[in-house]
């Protein structure tokens, strides 16, 4: 029983990490999708103004052209990029069994705490945990017990009975004494020859334990592996999420500058292009760091055995701030 217990505590976890890396791929070509739209309005509008300014001879028409090839190439992105949304869609409702026509919006920026001072401590949380380990040491307490029962086999069974009997009954009305009657009985059964049947079975319950036991110390080793792998990516995720929100501003000032330097007839219209694409690109790369962050939060939380249901409301509280 207890090691079905394990063993069902090792799927929850599983379905968990499979549930929030489904989900949050739709939030995520969801968020790409939107970046997307909004290049090709900025797009436009530049394309607009660069057709103007080319009107009244202020611009070349090379890079007229060279805006409307990109509002293009992107338009066919961003068919792409519905495409990856429907996809994503159809993985989260094949694997709730509903459909979802919409999600619960994710607030810009949210926090997610790492207990765990080091790698080390978030390893040895983990070996002490893991429903995996758990399972693992259950299977070898069940072979160490039919090691046992197995060598108990050889063991002479020596069976002991006593019986007691008060009698006070009398015989053609004659009077008889009470009496009574104790016995004791010993029975000693040892099998002389069985064929190496007793000595085949024991060694091949020994054989039983000592794999569970390898499988045990290897998932043991697995676990600690998986805790500080996943320390160290969530710390990796939260710098990148730092760096990312910085690009972003970055980004978006180089963009604001370039529009102003073609007014200005300073700069060129493909500069004006570069920068959007720059500024997209810097979007896309903060949402991919930041659903990271959430999925690397939840890896670490499931390497070091945390109650998956404690995980999933954890995650829904932070990300959706409810």
């Amino acid at each position: 029983k207890k090691q079905s217990q394990n063993e069902f505590d090792v799927a929850e976890a599983e379905l968990l990490s499979l549930l929030m890396e489904t989900y949050l791929g739709v939030l995520l070509a969801d968020a790409d999708l939107e970046q997307y739209e909004a290049e090709l309005k900025a797009l436009e509008r530049q394309l607009t103004e660069a057709t103007a300014l080319y009107e009244r001879s202020l611009l070349p028409v090379t890079e007229v052209l060279e805006t409307q090839t990109r509002a293009d190439t992107l338009r066919a992105d961003l068919i792409m990029a519905r495409g990856n949304t429907l996809i994503a869609r159809e993985e989260l409702s094949q694997l709730t069994g509903e459909d979802f026509e919409v999600l619960a919006s994710v607030a810009d920026t949210f926090t997610l705490v790492n207990r765990f001072p080091s790698a080390l401590a978030a390893s040895q949380q983990a070996s002490l945990n893991s429903p995996v380990v758990a399972a693992a040491e259950a299977a070898v307490d069940a072979a160490r017990k039919q090691v046992d029962r197995e060598r108990a086999r050889r063991i002479p069974r020596v069976d002991l009975t006593y019986s007691y009997q008060h009698s006070d009954v009398g015989f053609d009305n004659l009077q008889s004494p009470a009496r009574d009657t104790s016995t004791v009985a010993i029975a000693f059964n040892y099998p002389l020859f069985e064929g190496g049947a007793i000595t085949a079975r024991i060694r091949g319950a020994r054989a039983r334990f000592r794999s569970a036991d390898t499988i045990y110390r290897a998932e043991v080793i697995r676990a600690e592996a998986r805790a500080r792998s996943a320390w160290l990516s969530f710390n990796v995720v939260t710098e990148r999420l730092v760096a990312g929100k910085k690009s972003i501003v970055s980004a978006k000032t180089n963009l604001d500058a370039s529009r102003k330097a073609v007014l200005a007839g300073t700069a060129r219209v493909s500069d004006v292009l570069m920068a959007l694409a720059q500024n997209t690109r810097a979007l896309r790369n903060y949402s991919q760091a930041k659903f990271q962050y959430a999925m690397g939060w939840v890896e670490l939380e499931l390497a070091t055995g945390t109650n998956p249901s404690q995980i999933a409301k954890s995650i829904s509280r932070a990300i959706h701030r409810k």
